[in-house]
């Protein structure tokens, strides 16, 4: 009949868009996956219990263990050099009260490599509101805090060769920052205001204020 006729065209119509739909997002997700497989970044995605489910391919370049290695397993796996306590408060922050971590971790490679990375933690989601998994994204940041404790190396080497120089100047000698502190005081300074070494990075405002209070004694 007609009404049979257009009952079997609807059902065989909706399911060529079913199986269109289907592959429309079969391509989505392998976009998906591509573009997270051509990131730098080291990206997993994880159960709401921690359990890996997905890794791309930096985690191997970023961990050492490979994809196969990684799946099934927690992040544990290439983590766990942190302290208990700041597991705890990281896992309550982003399960419990079900916000995004972003920090620094320290972890370990598969041959034993210690590496800093830079971590963002970010719940999923879902439309009702349920805890459906992690996604975590790390990035190697290992040289550039090298580098930058060199850095800071060379700094204290040059303000203890600078604050040696100006303790030989027989007259006081402060020096601040942009943002008005004081970053060192030659010992003139410091016998006149009786003023503590450990002082050295207080406020100027205050400094002033006991020079004009010493000023107005003599």
């Amino acid at each position: 009949s007609f009404m049979f006729d257009a009952i079997v065209y609807g059902l065989t119509s909706a399911g060529v868009r079913g199986e269109a739909l289907a592959d429309q997002m079969t391509v989505d997700l392998q976009k998906y996956k591509l573009a997270l497989d051509s990131t730098f970044s080291h990206v997993v995605i994880t159960d709401p219990d921690g359990v890996v489910i997905y890794a791309n391919k930096s985690v191997e370049l970023t961990t050492g263990y490979s994809n196969t290695e990684v799946i099934g397993k927690t992040p544990r796996l290439w983590g766990g050099m942190m302290t208990m306590k700041f597991y705890q408060e990281m896992w309550h922050q982003i399960k419990n009260e079900r916000k995004p971590f972003h920090g620094e971790i320290t972890n370990k490679k598969k041959g034993g490599a210690v590496y800093i990375a830079k971590a963002s933690i970010s719940p999923i989601i879902d439309k009702i509101g349920e805890l459906v998994g992690f996604v975590g994204v790390e990035e190697d940041i290992t040289e550039q805090k090298n580098h930058q404790v060199v850095i800071e190396r060379q700094v204290l080497s040059r303000t203890s060769e600078l604050r040696a120089v100006i303790d030989t100047i027989n007259r006081g000698l402060v020096v601040i920052d942009s943002d008005h502190k004081i970053i060192l005081q030659n010992k003139i300074i410091r016998k006149i205001m009786k003023i503590n070494k450990a002082v050295e990075y207080g406020e100027f405002a205050v400094f002033a204020q006991q020079l004009v209070d010493f000023d107005e004694l003599i």
